[in-house]
Formats: C-alpha cells, structure tokens, sequence
C-alpha cells in the first residue's frame, strides 16, 4: 500500500477561469504520462462540472463522476457536458449525482477510483474537517488532488454555515 502523502497530491492555485486551463493540462498531464492512467475519475463539488468536462475531451476513455452535494449545480454540469457533446460531436462518459465526501462509501467501494479531484471544496472546512476529508476520498481513490484556494470560497462557505 502508497503512504498517505504519495497517494495525495495537493495543488494550490487561484481557479479563475483563465486558469482552469492550466489545471486540466496538468490534471491530463500528471496521469498521461505515468503507468497509472486513471479509468475512473471523480469530481467532488463539481459546480457547473467545467474541469471534468474539459478533462474529459482530453481523456474521453476515461469515466467521470461528476458529484456534489447540492443538486441545484448538477443540472449546471449536465447542460455544459450537453453542449461540449453536441459542439464536439463526441460522447463524454460523465455521470452525475449527489456526492458527500464525508460519506462516499455510500457511492463508492474501497479503492474503486483512481482518482478523485476537487478544485476550492476543501477550503470551505475547517483543518479538521479538510482531513477528514480527504481520509475519506484516500478510502476509495488512490490518488487525490485538492486545488485551493477558489475565489468564490468566501461566498460558497457562508452560503453551508
């Protein structure tokens, strides 16, 4: 078994939109060029679902799990995912759903990821929390990547307390 600290992989970077870019190529990057090619892929707190789909049409063999735990964004991510498909003309592999990270093995069995990624979810805990956290994700990922922080934390998190 990984340790902990070779299993997660914590990024920090300011997600404006401008940047996103940058995220994706090293996301695609990072899993590209190693042995390990991920297949199953979740986005937790996925928003309007922006990473996975751009992850997507680089790794279009991957599966992705788009997951978040209010419902009122997915709806966001499918119409995006929607769009990209009928611009594009390829089929993205992108599933969506509601996703607590405090409580994924309620979706996910032990180890069935290779890799789960959020970008701005973790700074909305507390430290405690955000370990907890990303226990949780190690649980059934192998390999975990945290971008922060998020610009619209601040407003994400007053929105949840």
């Amino acid at each position: 078994m990984t340790d902990f600290a070779e299993r997660l992989i914590y990024a920090s970077a300011n997600a404006l939109l401008s940047e996103q870019n940058a995220l994706v190529a090293a996301l695609h990057q990072q899993f590209s060029e190693t042995s390990r090619s991920p297949r199953f892929v979740l986005e937790v707190g996925c928003g309007s679902g922006l990473l996975s789909v751009s992850l997507a049409m680089h790794e279009p063999n991957w599966v992705y799990y788009l997951g978040d735990i209010d419902l009122q964004v997915l709806p966001l991510a499918g119409r995006l995912a929607s769009t990209i498909s009928a611009v594009t003309g390829d089929r993205l592999n992108l599933m969506l759903g509601r996703v607590d990270v405090f409580n994924l093995q309620a979706s996910f069995d032990p180890h069935s990821l290779d890799l789960i990624f959020s970008e701005g979810m973790m700074n909305l805990f507390e430290p405690e929390r955000q370990l907890l956290a990303l226990k949780k994700q190690l649980e059934v990922a192998d390999t975990v990547v945290s971008f922060m922080p998020n610009a619209a934390a601040p407003v994400i998190a007053e929105k949840y307390q």
